[in-house]
């Protein structure tokens, strides 16, 4: 006969889990965290600042205060009173002399000169016309406008060179006799004007007396 197979079984134990918080009745405890810590921080500093602050405006305060009341004292050292005025006499203001005013100058006495009457025969004097610029044929319409005055020896021709104005020039000793021919030129010409000719000087120098009628 066969023997009873004996019936072996393994037991498997499963560990407890650790009991929680909750389950053993105790309160958990909240962490304080950074940010409220650094939040109490700075609002500790803004409080000194401000108080700081308060000390700067209470020093500046009462230093400007003290400041105008040593200035006041110093002004009402430094004002005499009526009593020392009087004693000390006021100083009356001492009024100045005008000047004399300056005495006008007495202008120098111009002196006029006579131009020298013509002691040439109209007839007989050398007079050119010379046109240096003017109008064509004005030199020729005044030459017989001269000649009709009594001019009989004016001539016309052309100038060398160009010139401007209507001028009349003469010789040293023809100055008399320009005078005379300027009162004539005049009457066509109103801004003609005298002028002794310069040596070298062609067109100038052409005749005793020269009439230029330039630009």
């Amino acid at each position: 006969m066969s023997e009873p197979t004996a019936n072996t079984s393994t037991t498997v134990t499963t560990p407890t889990p650790p009991a929680t918080p909750d389950e053993i009745g105790v309160t958990p405890i909240a962490p304080v965290t950074a940010a409220k810590e650094s939040n109490e921080v700075f609002l500790g500093g803004m409080i000194v600042g401000v108080m700081c602050l308060l000390l700067v405006i209470l020093a500046g305060t009462f230093g400007y205060f003290g400041y105008r009341l040593w200035q006041e004292a110093q002004v009402e050292r430094s004002t005499p009173s009526i009593q020392e005025l009087g004693e000390k006499g006021v100083v009356e203001p001492v009024a100045e002399t005008p000047a004399p005013a300056p005495t006008p100058a007495t202008p120098a006495p111009t002196s006029t000169e006579t131009p020298t009457p013509s002691t040439t025969d109209l007839a007989t004097l050398e007079v050119k016309v010379l046109n240096g610029g003017g109008a064509r044929g004005s030199a020729s319409t005044l030459t017989e406008l001269l000649k009709k005055a009594g001019y009989a020896k004016a001539a016309f021709g052309n100038t060398v060179a160009d010139h401007t104005g209507t001028v009349i020039y003469y010789a040293a000793s023809s100055q008399g006799d320009a005078e005379t021919l300027k009162a004539t030129v005049a009457k066509t010409y109103p801004s003609v004007t005298t002028s002794p000719a310069k040596a070298g000087d062609k067109d100038a120098t052409a005749a005793a007396v020269v009439v230029v009628l330039g630009k």
